[in-house]
């Protein structure tokens, strides 16, 4: 199964900038120090924005959690770094209940 409405997957560019990419955030900045071991900064942020959005796009899902907030989705694949070395990346999406496009939630490398 993929993503439904993959097309319309977005990732706010707070949840890009101010947790995956922060090294301030409480919960954030460990997954900070991940990527940007990979060659990810908040200069080329847009490289993993489009990473995550190509994954969410092409991947199957691999599990479905539904709660009162919505559905979500877990999606891993691979894809090429800054600093040329692949990495596979779990992420999770969330489709909000009353609403139709998936919104990232978090994401890291495993």
């Amino acid at each position: 199964m993929k993503l439904p409405n993959r097309h319309k997957a977005y990732i706010s560019p707070d949840k890009l900038n101010n947790y995956l990419l922060s090294d301030s955030h409480l919960v954030g900045r460990i997954k900070s120090k991940l990527f940007r071991s990979f060659g990810f900064t908040q200069k080329n942020a847009n490289d993993l924005e489009r990473g995550l959005l190509a994954l969410a796009y092409a991947e199957d899902v691999r599990e479905v959690i539904t709660s009162k907030f919505g559905t979500k989705y877990r999606v891993e694949g691979t894809f090429e770094t800054p600093s040329g070395n692949k990495v596979v990346i779990r992420s999770i999406w969330i489709i909000e209940t009353a609403e139709d496009s998936p919104r990232l939630v978090t994401a890291y490398p495993i």
